[in-house]
């Protein structure tokens, strides 16, 4: 009889989580860039605000000092 290969994707599977352990889950900082963004993508799922961002009325301006330029001499008419 032929044996035939064949590879599954995407089963689905259920968890069983407490939530309090999730909750601490997410709560946590640090961590490499693809945990913080992953946390940060669970937070927004479950209806948690973000952390590190402020509510649109308490984000101060943030104010850019923009180097001086010298003065450029005058550009004289060329002849032609």
């Amino acid at each position: 009889m032929p044996v035939r290969s064949c590879r599954v994707t995407d089963v689905p599977i259920e968890h069983d989580v407490k939530l309090q352990d999730s909750l601490k889950c997410v709560e946590r900082k640090g961590g490499s860039p693809r945990e913080t963004s992953d946390r940060l993508r669970v937070r927004e799922i479950i209806g948690l605000p973000n952390p590190s961002r402020k509510p649109y009325g308490e984000q101060k301006a943030k104010h850019v000092m923009l180097p001086s330029c010298p003065s450029a001499p005058a550009a004289s008419p060329s002849p032609i």
